[in-house]
This record gives structure tokens, C-alpha cells and sequence, in this order.
């Protein structure tokens, strides 16, 4: 079975993907209050949302990595 991302690591992620430098700018970014982020970090479970996120995150990073 695939390992998946946890929330840390999907919003970790993010940061990076976006360009941004904090769960604030990250917050901002996606439209969000920073308790979301906060919240969404602190969450142990690892659900449908974070195994689709976490395909959608690694695609991403191959598309990107192809176009350099």
C-alpha cells in the first residue's frame, strides 16, 4: 500500500509549492483563517481528502520537475 502524507507534510508542502514562507502566508494564500492551517496540521487522521491531496501534491512536483 502507498504511503500517503499527513497534514503536516501536505501543508509543508503547500508552503512550498505556493512560494509562501509561513502557515500566515499560507493562510492568506488559499483564502483561509490560520486557525484552519493550525487545525488542519493538528489532525492526526489521514482520510480520503489527504491521500487525494497528497496524488495531487506529487503529480505536481513531477510536472514541475519535468519543466525544468
Amino acid at each position: 500500500m502507498k504511503k500517503h502524507l499527513n497534514n503536516d507534510q501536505i501543508a509543508d508542502r503547500l508552503l512550498a509549492s505556493l512560494e509562501v514562507e509561513n502557515d500566515n502566508q499560507l493562510a492568506k494564500a488559499l483564502g483561509v483563517e490560520r486557525q484552519q492551517i493550525r487545525q488542519f496540521r493538528d489532525s492526526p487522521s489521514i482520510r480520503l481528502n489527504q491521500v487525494i491531496m497528497s496524488v495531487l501534491i506529487e503529480e505536481n512536483e513531477k510536472l514541475k520537475a519535468g519543466a525544468d
